[in-house]
Parts: structure tokens; C-alpha cells; sequence
């Protein structure tokens, strides 16, 4: 019975899709975020092992004020300190006709993968860490027809 119930936990969770999804707490503020866990079952001659894990979890905070938006996102990763950690805080203005000015902590252009779990589904050393660069600074973005830039 025990291995029925895991297998048909295990079967719901590998078919199951990602949710994305926003909970709009009123006109200027948005919540969003996910949670990334793992299951572990070892079927062996001293009897068969299961655990569970939260391995990462995520709060995103959005705020928007007509050409103002802001983003604080909350981390957790299971590990080192296992402490509640500030991923990115920024502030965009739109200067309007596609250009936009973003200040704080955000993540870096380095490449085209994602730096979430919700969208990387393996482990990638393309840039000889597994976690993408999140660097304090400014930006400026562009975006037309043609296409978009940002410094």
C-alpha cells in the first residue's frame, strides 16, 4: 500500500504542470512567487525510504504607479544559511516611445536562461555558476519594431 501511495504521489507531481499566476492585492500592488520541491524514494534491502524537501521558495512583490513600477522578490534556498534572502528590489520608469530607465538590485543580461527553477529545468554551468549575476546598478532599456537594447 505504502508504494502504491508513493508511486501515485510521485505520478501526480511529474505529470502535474507549473502554475503561474498573480494575486492582485489592489490596483498598485501584485503578489506572485512559487515554491520548488523535491521527492526522494530509495527502494533498497534495509526497507524503502521517502522524504520530502522544500529546496526553493520564492515571493515576488510588484507595485505600479502609472510610469513607476517596482519589484522586491523574497528568496529561500535550502543550503548554506537557510535564511530569507533579497533577490532583486528595482524601480523602472517609463520615459514613454519604448524607453525605460531601471534602478536597484536586478539581474544581470547574461544570457538567454532562466534563472529560476519555474523555467530551468536543469542544471546549466554556462557561465561557470548555476545561479545567474544579480548586480546593483542602473539600466536603460530600448525597445522598438526592430527590436530591443539595453545597457
Amino acid at each position: 500500500m505504502n508504494k502504491l501511495l508513493s508511486l501515485t504521489a510521485a505520478g501526480a507531481l511529474l505529470s502535474s504542470s507549473a502554475l503561474h499566476g498573480q494575486i492582485e492585492i489592489n490596483d498598485n500592488l501584485s503578489v506572485t512567487g512559487f515554491l520548488d520541491m523535491s521527492l526522494f524514494h530509495a527502494d533498497n534491502n534495509d526497507g524503502d525510504s521517502t522524504s520530502f524537501d522544500l529546496d526553493q521558495m520564492e515571493l515576488d512583490f510588484l507595485l505600479s504607479f502609472d510610469e513607476i513600477t517596482a519589484q522586491v522578490d523574497l528568496d529561500y534556498q535550502r543550503g548554506d544559511a537557510n535564511e530569507i534572502d533579497l533577490e532583486q528590489a528595482f524601480l523602472t520608469y517609463d520615459l514613454g516611445e519604448g524607453t525605460s530607465i531601471t534602478a536597484g538590485k536586478f539581474l544581470s543580461y547574461m544570457g538567454w536562461e532562466t534563472a529560476e527553477p519555474t523555467g530551468l529545468y536543469q542544471y546549466s554551468y554556462a557561465y561557470g555558476t548555476t545561479i545567474p549575476g544579480y548586480h546593483n546598478g542602473v539600466s536603460i532599456d530600448f525597445s522598438e519594431e526592430w527590436g530591443s537594447l539595453g545597457l
